[in-house]
């Protein structure tokens, strides 16, 4: 018989342990349920997630994960036959039986490849919120095969995204889908020290059954209303290709000089079906590239302490007058000037808009790093646009770069502050600055604090009004949090924002976590304000864990909404 026994505490181990769960919300009521692993070996494992609420009835959940050598996959299904369907009058989730179908796998077939994909079906979009079942991958429907090694990286996708939450069909038809969407990056160093060629293609046909559009309202008349369409009814394919060369140069005198040379083919294709950009369209376009980005980077150090100021200047051009490659803008929309693209050659987030013309970068970094372990970090600068079309005075029907900055001959000065002086606090900030009149356009500053279970946190952002946008007042709000010990493993959480625009409250929240490194669990309730992107709304986020020694959490997670949330 053996003489000494001791429980297994490995992460497998630990993941079959039941987990409870608790939630709340108008419409559901009380929920409570519990995981439970009815079988479970190496290879496979099955769970049943039964969970009651008080107002909406008996929930019933089964998850099988089976795993392989290469790979794993894993199939979930849940489904509930409603109590009280008018929680959710007006609603799509008003009727008797809500459920839903959840798939995902990933495989290594092969060294250096990999594929995969997750799959969604359910009786209707605000399912998965309703009653807490929506994980990562709940929104993207895809199949893919990723390859990635030291010098190429290769990407192909086939993807339908869902919208969650009280949305209808006819929003659903709004998406698009990437049929497919592909991409590859290569890139070989030259020999004897000659420098690097890179190559990257990009394909991406996007399809939709319905135009996607929103407009802002612009208050206090519908005459400041501003309308953005986000994509075009029907197909539309883009493909590019890009090739370079660059190499970096260690001038007399420390001067670093870096050339970059290459070129950028288009070829794009709509077809037209939408009544908003009605008829077929095609485009091909070739883009010469050249660019210089010099630098000379001074260092001074006492042994202890390293400083180091770099002036950077750059010239960049891209030598066409088209930048809208895509003929509909898809997936370049996102767009901000800051410090951390200010020395970017193209600072569209996506292929289907380019910078055109001559531009300078000017500006610089500095960096400090002291012996007591504490740094700083500046960095900032301007651009100019030279000669050409100035890409970003082109305002695509998304709005993308509209009160950017970048418009103007001279851009917005933008600077960029990092740091931490003592053990535990860091900070940073960012500005964007309009030198046409010595104007904020936009600010924001944080600051963290945490040693010996105490932690703080304080943020401020201020973003300037832009009609442009729909967007009529500033934006001003100040957020902070606290987390104080108050107990062996357990700690208060507390956290506030305030609408400095509209001198009211925007957020208020707190909770109580339980965490002794094998255990951890906790409660947060939230209140949101009038202003907020969520207004007057509430919400709880409910944790339980148990960690593995080596740290790993295995638990549960789930944010509890009431309506309007």
């Amino acid at each position: 018989m053996p003489y000494l026994w001791l429980p297994d505490l490995s992460e497998s181990a630990l993941s079959r342990a039941p987990r409870p769960t608790f939630s709340y919300s108008e419409d559901t009521g009380y929920g409570l349920g519990v995981s439970v692993n009815v079988y479970g070996n190496k290879w496979t494992d099955v769970w049943l997630s039964p969970k009651f609420f008080s107002r909406q009835g008996f929930l019933l959940g089964a998850e099988w994960v089976q795993r392989f050598e290469n790979g794993s996959f894993q199939v979930k299904a849940s489904g509930i036959n409603q109590w009280d369907r008018s929680a959710f009058a007006g609603e799509v989730g008003d009727r008797d039986w809500r459920g839903a179908i959840q798939t995902s796998g990933t495989f290594t077939p092969i060294e250096n490849w990999e594929t995969g994909w997750s799959y969604t079906a359910f009786t209707d979009a605000n399912y998965l919120s309703d009653y807490e079942l929506t994980t990562a991958k709940s929104s993207t429907n895809q199949v893919y095969a990723t390859h990635v090694s030291e010098q190429t990286y290769f990407d192909i996708r086939l993807q339908q995204f869902n919208q969650l939450g009280n949305v209808t069909q006819a929003s659903q038809d709004a998406q698009g889908a990437n049929l497919p969407v592909t991409r590859f990056e290569h890139i070989i160093d030259l020999e004897d020290d000659m420098g690097r060629l890179a190559f990257e293609g990009h394909l991406r046909n996007v399809v939709r059954n319905a135009d996607s559009r929103y407009t802002a309202p612009g208050n206090p008349s519908p005459a400041n209303d501003v309308p953005y369409i986000y994509g075009y009814q029907g197909a539309k394919t883009h493909a590019t290709l890009q090739a370079s060369w660059q190499k970096q140069i260690i001038g007399g005198g420390g001067f670093v000089f870096t050339p970059y040379v290459g070129g950028r083919a288009d070829f794009s294709y709509y077809d037209g079906k939408s009544v908003l950009l009605p008829g077929e369209a095609s485009l091909l376009s070739a883009t010469p590239i050249a660019a210089i980005d010099v630098r000379y980077p001074l260092m001074a150090s006492n042994g202890a302490d390293v400083h180091i100021i770099e002036p950077i200047a750059q010239l960049v051009y891209r030598g066409s007058d088209t930048t809208m490659l895509g003929i509909t803008n898809d997936d370049a929309q996102s767009f901000v000037f800051d410090d951390t693209n200010l020395f970017s050659y193209n600072r569209f987030s996506g292929y289907d808009r380019q910078e055109t013309g001559l531009r300078a970068n000017i500006g610089g970094r500095y960096q400090a790093n002291f012996d007591n372990g504490s740094y700083l970090e500046l960095i900032g600068g301007q651009s100019f646009q030279l000669a050409g079309a100035n890409a970003f005075s082109t305002v695509d029907h998304a709005n993308t770069g509209v009160g950017s900055g970048l418009g103007n001959s001279a851009s917005y000065a933008v600077l960029g502050a990092y740091g931490s002086f003592t053990p535990g606090l860091t900070f940073g900030a960012k500005t964007q600055l309009d030198t046409s009149a010595w104007t904020l356009a936009r600010f924001g500053a944080g600051a963290s604090y945490s040693a010996d279970g105490y932690g703080a946190t304080l943020d401020y952002r201020y973003i300037r009004a832009n009609p442009g946008l729909g967007q009529l007042l500033d934006q001003h709000e100040i957020t902070g949090g606290l987390t104080i010990p108050v107990a062996d493993y357990w700690s208060l959480k507390t956290n506030a924002a305030w609408d400095l625009s509209a001198n009211s409250w925007l957020q208020v929240g707190g909770g109580v976590v339980y965490d002794d490194g094998y255990l951890t669990f906790g409660a947060n309730a939230q209140r949101n304000g009038a202003t907020h992107t969520s207004p007057n709304s509430t919400s709880v986020l409910a944790t339980f864990a148990i960690k593995a020694p080596a740290g790993l959490n295995v638990g549960y997670s789930g944010a509890v909404p009431t309506p309007n949330f």
